[in-house]
């Protein structure tokens, strides 16, 4: 009998407990939003959706009506459509009533009735952040995650359910562009070249919102005109032709994430460019230049831009604008903009103006030049993350920055350089009220993820933008507090390695130059003229090079002191170790090459003897070296081919066997 009632007690707690667990683990949650909601906010629902399913046992449903079988409802939308839900118990709408600033939102836990979680934004892009940053912080989804190789961890509903009210503050820059250029890997990678493929593409923009990024320049992916016209293009890609169809279907996602795009209306472009002849005299070909812009805005998609852009240089190439009929630069583009601003206003009323003082644009803007005032001026850094000419004066426009993630020339290796946006970004917002929109270069986006990060998070936060907390921060979430140490000291050593405005492609031209010199053959830059190498010319490089390699030695020691000890060791192979090896290996194939040009210059017979000779073998060895390690490249089978010497932008060239044997024949 006393068995028997052991077995029963013993029976009944099985079923409890196995009751209990039924309940903990399953679950239905129910994502409402409004009908008619914008496509921006129903993607995030539908994002928030795939990531929830990270809840074991969970059941999760999206859409308009409310769902009476769910325990759980989490209600999305912009405030405006939100009020007087049903749902909401009078403290949540109060709350609701508060969120007022553009691009402001909020999440909130309801705490009487039915379970139900608020993510709502002041506007759409508002309502983003709140689920997006809802599901980084409570799901741990990493925004990069298509780059980084991230996989969440399974959380409880119990970690869900401890949401206290957060309000997410309007980012301090209101525009915060990223500039789509130079990103030939990115649009080589898969399919056809010259294009981004699909799953790329709509990773890149899924991750820019995610960082809040709320505008893209498309440049490259509208057809630039070095793609159809430079011989180093022609040669590798005969048949480029831009997809219109295509470009239109990126722009609906642009628009669907609730991006803004933005486009320069310089006219180097297959979709349609202004003659050589007539880009170099305003006065007298003035008539084409504007039925040119008509055409872009009512025959093209550029038409479907919300923000234009322009620079004052030249309109079909990026170089500074040289009159052949005697003008006046600066009353040229006084003129130019107000043509263009007048224009705009006719065919896009109400569209943003940006005038992108790149380069020599900045000196005119000290001087005489005077873009109409609704004209946002966008000051430009050198290329650096630093200003070498500062605005004397606003002129009474609404002021931003042009800064660079990533540069033309360090384009295969990032410069990571968090400390200098802090520093030179508060002084931007502080001293020149340059606070009211930044574009990001981001190159070829994946290799300058950092920056990129930085940059965004200086535009939300301003002038309280830490860059220790944020690196500390970044290399936390990817790698784990044990192995962050040493990848902050790595990309302090890389970031030294740039010194001078030094980067990889800048050591692919070196290379290039020198190469020409021990072979006694000119040497030409893309778009330039043919010359012949003198000793002058690469005097200067001989004492800068071992510098570098003894910085990057010591940063790929460090990087490679906390391996082991992170927790996601693939990419932290290919974030941290590889950027480190591939700019060491060609600084040592560089060094190899000076040192045999120091034997040449002495002009002995160790040049043409045994240790010209076994440097050249060196140097043989070192480029193989160079090659397989670009072949070989990143752990993340993913990203295979990525650093193929064929997929790199052509500028600068990159070396081969043949170079070392037009040498050998020289000497």
């Amino acid at each position: 009998m006393i068995g028997r009632g052991l077995l029963l007690v013993v029976l009944t707690a099985l079923m409890l407990l196995s009751s209990c667990t039924t309940k903990t683990r399953v679950h239905h949650i129910h994502l409402l939003y409004p009908a008619g909601s914008h496509k921006a906010i129903e993607l995030a629902a539908r994002d928030l959706q795939t990531e929830l399913r990270m809840l074991p046992g969970a059941t999760i449903t999206k859409g308009p009506q409310t769902n009476a079988e769910a325990n759980l409802t989490i209600l999305i939308g912009v405030a405006g459509q939100l009020k007087g839900h049903q749902l909401l118990n009078a403290e949540s709408q109060a709350l609701l009533a508060d969120i007022n600033a553009p691009r402001s939102g909020l999440m909130h836990q309801q705490k009487d009735g039915k379970a139900l979680i608020l993510l709502a934004g002041a506007d759409v892009q508002g309502t983003q952040y709140s689920v997006y940053d809802f599901s980084q912080q409570y799901l741990n989804t990493d925004p990069l995650r298509y780059w980084t190789g991230s996989q969440a961890e399974a959380v409880s509903m119990q970690q869900l359910l401890q949401l206290q009210t957060q309000r997410i503050d309007a980012p301090v820059v209101p525009l915060l562009v990223y500039f789509e250029n130079d990103v030939d890997e990115l649009a080589n990678f898969r399919g056809t070249k010259l294009q981004y493929d699909w799953e790329s593409f709509t990773a890149l923009i899924d991750s820019l919102v995610r960082m809040r990024y709320n505008a893209i320049e498309l440049f490259d992916m509208l057809g630039r005109v070095e793609f159809y016209q430079r011989p180093e293009y022609q040669s590798r890609y005969p048949n480029y032709q831009l997809d219109k169809a295509y470009l239109d279907r990126m722009i609906d996602y642009i628009h669907d994430k609730g991006m803004l795009l933005q486009v320069d209306m310089m006219m180097g472009r297959q979709l349609g460019s202004l003659p050589e002849t007539e880009s170099n005299c305003w006065s007298e070909h003035q008539q084409s230049w504007k039925d040119m812009w008509l055409y872009y805005l009512k025959e093209t998609p550029i038409g479907r831009a919300d923000i234009f852009s322009l620079r004052p240089r030249h309109q079909v190439w990026d170089w500074p604008y040289q009159s052949a009929c005697n003008e006046d630069k600066t009353m040229v583009f006084n003129q130019v903009y107000a043509a263009l601003g007048q224009l705009l206003d006719q065919q896009k009323p109400g569209a943003i103006k940006v005038c992108t003082c790149y380069h020599d644009g900045m000196e005119l803007f000290n001087a005489g030049f005077n873009p109409p005032k609704d004209f946002i001026v966008a000051w430009s850094d050198n290329g650096w993350g630093e200003f070498d000419y500062l605005p004397k004066s606003d002129k009474g426009h609404a002021m931003g920055t042009y800064v660079h993630a990533g540069f033309w020339l360090n384009h295969d290796v990032a410069d990571p350089y968090p400390k200098r946006i802090e520093q030179v970004m508060s002084f931007m917002y502080q001293q020149h009220k340059a606070d009211q929109y930044m574009m990001v270069n981001g190159q070829t986006f994946r290799p300058f993820l950092l920056n990129l990060a930085a940059y965004a998070e200086s535009a939300r936060l301003g002038g309280a933008f830490n860059s220790e907390t944020f690196s500390t921060g970044w290399f936390t979430r990817y790698f784990g507090a044990a192995a962050t140490p040493a990848a902050i000291g790595a990309m302090q050593q890389l970031h030294q390695a740039h010194a001078d405005e030094v980067g990889y492609v800048e050591i692919l031209w070196q290379v290039k130059v020198l190469q020409g010199f021990l072979a006694d053959t000119p040497v030409r830059q893309p778009g330039k003229d043919e010359f012949s190498v003198t000793a002058d010319r690469i005097q200067p490089w001989f004492n800068a090079t071992a510098p570098r390699i003894t910085t990057l030695e010591k940063g790929l020691q460090q990087a490679k002191a906390g391996l082991n000890a992170a927790k996601n060791p693939v990419f932290y192979h290919d974030f941290v170790i590889l950027p480190l090896q591939l700019y060491l290996d060609l600084l040592n194939y560089n060094q190899l090459l000076l040192q045999m040009a120091q034997l040449k210059l002495n002009a002995g017979s160790d040049w043409t003897g045994e240790q010209g000779a076994a440097l050249l073998q060196q140097a043989k060895t070192q480029l193989q070296l160079l090659h397989q390690r670009r072949l070989t490249g990143d752990q993340d089978s993913r990203w295979a081919n990525w650093y193929h010497p064929e997929n790199r932008r052509p500028n600068n060239g990159f070396p081969v066997l043949a170079d070392l044997e037009a040498i050998a024949k020289a000497r």
